[in-house]
């Protein structure tokens, strides 16, 4: 059913580093298995931003070695009737909310999926720790998914919101905010090549002001001037060569993004 096991467990939260919550996650699962390798991939996440850390963890979880453990606590609030997931995706193992992040992280259906038993009096005041870090810790210590869940067919699924293509356009949204101040669209460089015959692109950020053409990188243009460009994970970034862009050219999350094609 499964397959193999990394001893390597990630964190992605909106915990902070400000307080002892993260720390105590940490704890827990170095007392219950000493012997694993944790990775920190943001504690950054705004709060309740499950979309955000969706992004943040599809554009890493690949680059880890088959069988590891992926801990997502966001929006780990206290509403009754909350669950939780343990889920084999792309031969990788996650621990996240049953809220659709599932099939926000990826596009390949799971494996297999089990609803994680808890004690929501007691468990749902800490779900990263008392409910997820608790069953990861357990699943490295031999305890089989069927034996801390039931299996959940009828889990939250969420797609990411795809851009609109017409003949002489995209059109998408910006997705999410770097740690520099500047933004990600949901628009990747194979929409983009799927253009052919045009001899000029606008990319447009508001109804008056676009870029006059797609960049390599910031380092094509002096700092404290806007750029947009194709980054490592192969979709469209726009900002400024320094940082700052979210707010100088107010491009904030979910606004519309399009390029025209003349």
């Amino acid at each position: 059913m499964s397959t193999k096991k990394s001893r390597i467990v990630t964190l992605t939260s909106d915990l902070g580093t400000g307080d002892y919550h993260l720390a105590a996650v940490k704890g827990l699962l170095l007392k219950m298995t000493p012997s694993i390798t944790l990775v920190d991939i943001s504690h950054q996440i705004k709060p309740h931003h499950y979309i955000q850390a969706a992004f943040v963890l599809s554009q890493c979880f690949r680059d880890f070695p088959e069988g590891t453990l992926h801990l997502v606590g966001v929006e780990g609030d206290f509403v009754k009737g909350n669950s939780f997931l343990i889920a084999q995706v792309e031969k990788q193992i996650f621990f996240v909310k049953n809220n659709g992040i599932l099939t926000l992280i990826s596009k390949e259906e799971p494996e297999w999926v089990y609803r994680l038993n808890c004690d929501p009096k007691r468990d749902l005041k800490f779900p990263l720790k008392l409910i997820l870090a608790k069953a990861a810790s357990l699943y490295l210590n031999g305890v089989p998914p069927e034996q801390l869940g039931v299996p959940e067919t009828d889990f939250v699924e969420r797609r990411p919101r795809e851009p609109v293509i017409s003949t002489n356009s995209i059109t998408g949204i910006i997705i999410a905010t770097n740690q520099h101040g500047n933004v990600v669209t949901n628009i990747h460089r194979r929409h983009f090549e799927g253009f052919t015959g045009f001899s000029n692109c606008r990319v447009h950020y508001n109804k008056m002001d676009y870029f006059k053409r797609i960049c390599h990188s910031y380092h094509d243009v002096g700092e404290g001037v806007a750029a947009c460009f194709f980054g490592s994970s192969g979709y469209l970034e726009m900002g400024i060569n320094g940082g700052g862009g979210q707010n100088l050219l107010s491009l904030n999350e979910g606004k519309s993004i399009w390029i025209e094609f003349d």
